[in-house]
């Protein structure tokens, strides 16, 4: 009994710790995602004020800009917030009440159309540079096509790694069911002895497989859960830097779904291969 148990367990987390791997990495990759975090690209820059423009300069500017026929988005960070961040990133937030001016402007992030090409950004940067109030604006074309190069890279190895993970969760996730019916060869030997039919023989063998692959994927939830928990807070410091809150800790029911689906799945099937494999063994006359 205590075998039994033991070796359940061993598939369980076998099971579980194989789906977490992919599934930690879309859940990660997406919630990045909302940060809008890809690395600088030909549709985004940014606009510095001067330093004594008012709000409604600002304001002003702003509007002026988010109407241009090139521009879909247009955000405004205070030179308040700004100041704040930067004494948080580099870990002097206590100076704050000392230092008697802001040196900071405010900042505007603008978003161009995707179908732009690099040339009409240029001509839409010098276009801003010529309003009032507005001090520098913040666009080196190379670097931002180096920068795309990159994150392009970046996303293809992302989806390489992902791969792996899954070709890995699925040879892993057959192994484990195959070894755990793999210690009852003897149980479908004495039930094809006594003349029982192979559906009723295999069909405890999968319901098996099908619970190791649902426990393995609940397992899976919770691992990726605590591992959520774990990175919860330098991710919300780099999100929140981008203006965005998002609830780490939590899974998506959905996405639990998927993955306690992917795992009965994994363990179905390699319950059904185990099953005709050690009838076959056991017997010539094999009959889906």
């Amino acid at each position: 009994m205590l075998v039994h148990v033991v070796m359940t367990f061993f598939v369980m987390l076998l099971i579980g710790v194989s789906i977490a791997l992919p599934s930690g990495l879309w859940v990660i990759r997406d919630y990045l995602s909302y940060a809008d975090l890809a690395w600088p690209t030909e549709r985004g820059f940014n606009v510095f004020f001067e330093r004594d423009a008012v709000d409604t300069q600002i304001d002003s500017t702003a509007q002026t800009i988010r109407n241009h026929n090139f521009v879909t988005e247009v955000f405004l960070i205070p030179k308040s917030v700004a100041l704040e961040e930067f004494l948080t990133a580099a870990d002097l937030p206590h100076i704050a009440d000392g230092i008697a001016e802001n040196p900071l402007p405010d900042t505007l992030t603008v978003f161009v159309k995707e179908n732009i090409q690099i040339a009409e950004v240029e001509r839409l940067t010098e276009f801003i540079q010529k309003l009032a109030t507005v001090d520098q604006v913040s666009y080196d074309p190379q670097i931002t096509v180096r920068f795309s190069a990159i994150h392009t890279i970046f996303n293809r190895l992302l989806w390489v790694v992902a791969g792996t993970f899954c070709l890995f969760a699925l040879f892993v996730s057959a192994s484990a069911v195959r070894i755990a019916i793999e210690s009852r060869f003897h149980e479908i030997r004495i039930l094809h002895v006594i003349g029982s039919p192979r559906r009723i023989t295999r069909g405890p063998f999968l319901w098996c497989g099908f619970m190791y692959g649902v426990l393995g994927g609940i397992l899976a939830a919770v691992l990726l859960t605590l591992v959520l928990i774990f990175v919860e807070e330098p991710l919300r410091t780099l999100t929140a830097s981008y203006g965005v809150e998002r609830d780490l800790q939590s899974l998506d029911w959905t996405f639990v779904g998927i993955v306690c689906a992917i795992g009965a799945t994994l363990g179905l099937s390699s319950a059904l291969y185990s099953t005709w494999r050690h009838l076959h063994r056991v017997t010539r006359n094999w009959v889906i």
